[in-house]
């Protein structure tokens, strides 16, 4: 179980610390050491993201490993709902709901959609 908190992640992390039974990295963000977060993404098998970090939602689907998002009532914004619902419609995440396991999630890569918008609008000629 590879964990990671941010610079938002509040005293709770460390109850969270002490009720962890199985083998663990926990990386605190405020320790000084180099962030492993990509390390994390790159080595998981499915990850679970918290849903009020629109960027932490969208870096993870990019790896189009299965995501699930944690989005209880109280957490997210309107903003933040609508972005989960386009990852869910999307394929490339689901909600997280207690229980977990490999699905086939579609990467989240919208470089290509991005770059045809720019030449659409004649930003860039190439």
């Amino acid at each position: 179980l590879m964990l990671t908190t941010s610079r938002r992640t509040g005293a709770a992390v460390d109850a969270l610390a002490g009720m962890l039974r199985v083998p663990h990295r926990l990386f605190r963000w405020d320790s000084g050491e180099e962030n492993p977060y990509l390390g994390f993404l790159a080595a998981a098998n499915v990850v679970v993201v918290t849903g009020e970090s629109v960027s932490m939602c969208s870096e993870a689907c990019a790896t189009g490993k299965p995501v699930y998002i944690f989005a209880p009532d109280g957490l997210i914004t309107d903003k933040h709902a609508r972005q989960h619902q386009a990852l869910i419609e999307g394929g490339h995440a689901r909600l997280f709901a207690r229980t977990l396991g490999p699905f086939d999630a579609l990467p989240l890569a919208t470089a290509p959609e991005i770059a045809g918008e720019i030449r659409r609008r004649g930003l860039i000629k190439i």
